[in-house]
């Protein structure tokens, strides 16, 4: 292992060393030092407070970047958690997202509660390592993601008995032709809508993950930073 010496610690044993030279080289007047003992005494002093100041203030860096590192320790693994779950839904987007699949994920996870707050409860109870902010996040943008898939599933099978609807009123004298491709049309033009919002909410949950890995990664090398700097700073580094 290799000893650091930072600037000031090397400066004061330079001064150390001039300062024995100079007492050993030139003649000392004990009459001159005695003179000068007040400023002698006030000069050892006021290098001693210095000294304290550097020795207290690197123990409140060192102590500071103990801290962070631990934090940093205390959250990857919910964040890689939280990463990892929000995977799970990108694997049912697949290559063309699709409402079915998402809503059945939910099934899966047992993500099934219709209000807000008692999804946030199942969310935190399934990533229990989570930092909170993130799991309220997750819950907000998998809550809306899993509305707008419902709806698109339920429009779906709307469009389905429209379509059927309008075959029946071909076939079949006495049943009214417009009114059902009026109905089947309105029909298209919600689900249209609900598809829109669904692949809106998609993209959000992916932006999410990116946010999330893109954190995970920050986080890492900020955590492999700050043990260089303390293994530096505690003169461990080999």
């Amino acid at each position: 292992m290799n000893q650091r010496f930072d600037l000031f610690a090397f400066s004061l044993l330079l001064f150390a060393v001039i300062l024995t030279v100079w007492l050993i080289v030139l003649p000392v007047s004990l009459d001159g030092i005695a003179r000068w003992q007040t400023l002698i005494s006030g000069a050892a002093t006021f290098l001693g407070i210095i000294v304290a100041s550097w020795n207290v203030t690197r123990q409140m860096r060192l102590a500071a970047r103990g801290r962070e590192q631990d934090r940093i320790e205390r959250e990857l693994p919910g964040l890689r958690e939280a990463a990892y779950f929000l995977g799970r839904f990108e694997m049912a987007f697949g290559n063309d997202a699709k409402a079915s699949p998402v809503r059945d994920e939910f099934k899966a996870l047992q993500l099934d509660e219709a209000q807000i707050s008692d999804f946030l409860a199942q969310v935190i109870k399934a990533l229990p390592m989570t930092p909170d902010v993130i799991k309220r996040r997750l819950a907000l943008e998998l809550f809306q993601l899993r509305g707008a898939a419902q709806r698109v599933v339920e429009n779906e099978d709307r469009l389905k008995r429209a379509k059927g609807a309008l075959d029946r009123a071909e076939r079949t004298t006495g049943l009214s032709v417009s009114e059902a491709k009026t109905a089947l049309e309105r029909t298209e033009l919600v689900l249209q809508a609900a598809i829109e919002r669904f692949e809106k909410a998609v993209r959000e949950v992916k932006n999410f993950r990116i946010e999330v890995t893109t954190r995970i990664k920050g986080e890492r090398a900020r955590g492999e930073a700050l043990r260089r700097e303390l293994e530096r700073s505690l003169a461990l580094r080999e």
